[in-house]
């Protein structure tokens, strides 16, 4: 088993241990982003991980809707118009001003907007980041995790992951592994993806739905060496699951398909290892060496 792969540190928008639960039990789909969790933990770490600007509203027994502290800020977007050799600026159907460059129009806009909001004023939009990274509008079995997060850097992959398990994954009482389930064959292979480039082993069964109604299923076990855990919910995280000391990958069969010709490898590293698809470590080849 590989160490966590190191990918280089890219910024990201939004808190990434919050588009994991995003991800896990958020809804994305409806005109109101909101997440469901009788966790106060999660509910408070929500809203300290959610953009300047933005509140949770409790809109059931466990339901919460996500929206902006200043009624309209969170749908604002930049209102400018070319007209006579200029930008006209508006903030809602308010004129404020005008620039002879576009730069200098949203620049304007951005200080309207503040002036207008005050405190309240947005720092992130984020339903226009969320749309930004094509998750706006998805639904539970479509969900998926978007390149900029899945291979950025330890710590962002590291909260992502917890964010995932802390909302939608499970921690079994008793021991054994940590597992996540949800409907979205996509979102269970970047899971995959996910935990076996943080060093950890991640495995996916396949349940079909019990009627035609029933959406398929995918139950992720999780498993990681110490001190790598996948749950930062102090009561998950508590059960101490989805560990070992010793993690192993076992080959358990070998097909022959066919005769091809081949490109031996050789890395100039004094171990002679090297990482291949999905994170599997591989050597040079006899002939390599």
């Amino acid at each position: 088993i590989c160490q966590a792969a190191q990918y280089p540190l890219q910024p990201v928008s939004i808190d990434p241990w919050l588009l994991g639960a995003l991800l896990g039990d958020g809804c994305l789909c409806s005109n109101a982003l909101s997440i469901s969790s009788a966790d106060s933990e999660i509910v408070d770490r929500v809203q300290s991980a959610l953009p300047h600007g933005y509140t949770l509203n409790k809109h059931g027994e466990y339901d919460w809707t996500i929206g902006a502290v200043s009624r309209g800020a969170g749908y604002e977007r930049p209102n400018i118009r070319y007209k006579a050799n200029g930008y006209e600026v508006s903030v809602g159907r308010t004129y404020v001003g005008r620039r002879p460059t576009i730069d200098g129009a949203l620049a304007l806009h951005v200080e309207a907007c503040e002036a207008h909001y005050g405190d309240a004023a947005i720092a992130v939009n984020l339903r226009r980041e969320l749309r930004a990274l094509n998750l706006l509008g998805r639904h539970h079995f479509d969900k998926f995790i978007p390149d900029r997060y899945l291979r950025n850097s330890i710590d962002v992959r590291l909260e992502l992951l917890r964010g995932l398990m802390d909302t939608d994954g499970s921690a079994p009482p008793h021991g054994g592994q940590a597992l996540l389930e949800q409907t979205s064959s996509r979102l269970a292979h970047d899971v995959e993806e996910l935990v076996r480039s943080l060093g950890g082993l991640a495995s996916t069964v396949t349940y079909p739905g019990r009627t035609p109604r029933c959406k398929t299923s995918y139950r992720t076990s999780v498993q990681f060496t110490d001190p790598c855990a996948p749950f930062w919910l102090p009561r998950k995280k508590a059960r101490k699951v989805g560990t070992r000391g010793r993690l192993v990958r076992k080959l358990v069969s070998v097909k022959y398909v066919g005769d091809e010709e081949v490109q031996c490898i050789s890395v100039a590293h004094a171990s002679q290892l090297y990482l291949t698809d999905e994170f599997l470590v591989t050597h040079n080849t006899k002939s390599g060496k």
